[in-house]
């Protein structure tokens, strides 16, 4: 079993991160040698860390790890916020392989939204 320290990444206003709009969020890189492209990830984002209920879950099948830049992509739905509102939440992506359950990266998360609307 290796574990990682987790990273404290905030994904801050300057980041960018719209109401319903497609972003991709960045994690990494990771500090580890091992290949993380053959883990096992899960994603969430909540109002609060003590909420029961994410607003957004991500699991394996849609996120991308490159084992070069050892960072991991997390993309979001335009559909996954449209609903949502401004929210300042907070974040936390975890590796869940069996006995290597672990936080990589945590921290607040704005999410903002914009004056501009879709039709």
């Amino acid at each position: 079993m290796t574990s990682t320290n987790p990273k404290y990444a905030p994904i801050t206003a300057d980041h960018n991160w719209f109401v319903d709009e497609k972003k991709i969020l960045r994690i990494g890189p990771i500090d580890t040698d091992e290949d993380i492209t053959t883990w096992t990830y899960k994603w969430q984002f909540r109002i609060n860390e003590p909420d029961t209920d994410a607003l957004i879950t991500k699991l394996n099948a849609v996120i991308t790890a490159d084992d070069n830049t050892k960072c991991v992509d997390i993309p979001i739905d335009d559909t996954d916020t449209v609903d949502l509102g401004a929210v300042n939440g907070v974040h936390a992506l975890m590796r869940i392989d069996s006995g290597n359950e672990g936080i990589i990266s945590f921290g607040p998360a704005v999410l903002r939204q914009s004056a501009v609307r879709k039709e």
